[in-house]
């Protein structure tokens, strides 16, 4: 469990752990980020990520593999 009160930027690249993490813990602190920049490695990523952020409004761009979330509400 993190003990930050808010994650300004965040980046991850995890070689497709990231179904695992936003599957699995990702409602305990994503709540504390702005903004997430994220290289999802196939759709199975991309399929847990966008269900795990998209309680929240946000603008979401892409750069080549890197994908950036920015939430539109602050927390």
């Amino acid at each position: 469990m993190l003990h930050v009160p808010r994650i300004d930027i965040l980046k991850i690249d995890i070689e497709r752990a990231e179904r695992t993490v936003f599957r699995e813990s990702a409602r305990a602190w994503l709540d504390r980020v702005r903004v997430i920049a994220i290289e999802l490695h196939d759709a199975e990523c991309e399929d847990a990520f966008r269900r795990a952020v998209e309680r929240f409004p946000a603008e979401v761009t892409r750069a080549g593999e890197l994908t950036v979330w920015r939430r539109l509400t602050s927390g």
